[in-house]
């Protein structure tokens, strides 16, 4: 018995040292990759015509990555930089694609040297990212419009419904399509507007609702959107959401209605 238990500790221990060395070779990893990211950006900014998208497109691809890998390995504050990356990109991508102006680019470089501060603040004893994160919200703001939502969507349709009804308004969303992730993103990032489905995988739209709103987060108090196709749903709870919409013809007006009660009231004046 004694034999057993000495071989299931010895193996955990070689479990958490493999899981420690992946993490560091990870870490080592990362001033390459971001290396990379700086040529291709550096070589998108030079506007030349041809090859442009397929730098973008690597561009792309290699921030979500990075999001993706530094979640695995318990580095949210990365995950958390490379997603407003990810977000700016598609900013940029659906307005000036092809025409680059140095702003934007700088936003770019911005990030990566954020991220840089990372990696350098990872190796000292207190890791302390709080002043990363302030750069960050900094940055994002400076770059983006007033306002940030967030979008729960797993229906192409729904979502461009939800752009239409919100086009006219200072903000801009960022996507998740289950409510796992949406909960994870709005613990460490700021949001003023959630829109979420009652239908959504791995967490469902009211579970996520109520675990935000008890939370204590800067994030409890945002106004809420919850779209379902149930005629009757509870609400008016300290828990629930702000409007509860039904998906039907009338969706996009309705919405529509909710984006101009939210931004009339104090809180997100235009």
């Amino acid at each position: 018995m004694s034999s057993s238990k000495s071989d299931s500790s010895h193996s955990n221990v070689n479990i958490e040292a493999l899981l420690r060395d992946i993490r560091l070779n990870f870490i080592s990893e990362v001033p390459y990759r971001l290396d990379e990211m700086e040529t291709l950006i550096l070589s998108l900014q030079k506007g030349a015509t041809e090859g442009f998208n397929e730098n973008f497109e690597n561009l792309y691809r290699h921030v979500h990555s990075l999001k993706g890998s530094a979640g695995t390995h318990n580095l949210p504050v990365i995950s958390t930089i490379c997603h407003k990356f990810e977000d700016h990109l598609n900013i940029v991508q659906e307005e000036a694609l092809g025409n680059l102006k140095k702003e934007q680019v700088n936003v770019w470089l911005s990030f990566i040297d954020l991220i840089r501060k990372c990696l350098a603040t990872i190796t000292t004893a207190k890791q302390d990212f709080s002043d990363i994160q302030n750069e960050l919200q900094t940055l994002w703001s400076a770059a983006t419009t007033r306002f940030h939502g967030l979008m729960v969507a797993t229906s192409h349709l729904h979502r461009d419904i939800c752009l239409n009804a919100f086009a006219d308004f200072p903000i801009r969303f960022s996507y998740s399509t289950n409510g796992y992730e949406a909960l994870g993103m709005l613990l460490n990032e700021k949001f003023d507007v959630l829109i979420t489905g009652m239908e959504t995988p791995r967490l469902p739209g009211n579970a996520l609702i109520s675990a935000l709103r008890m939370s204590g987060t800067v994030n409890k108090d945002i106004h809420i959107i919850l779209l379902t196709s149930k005629k009757t749903i509870q609400h008016n709870r300290l828990t629930d959401p702000n409007f509860v919409i039904i998906k039907d013809h009338g969706l996009q007006d309705t919405l529509r209605s909710a984006a101009e009660e939210i931004f009339s009231g104090s809180k997100l004046a235009v």
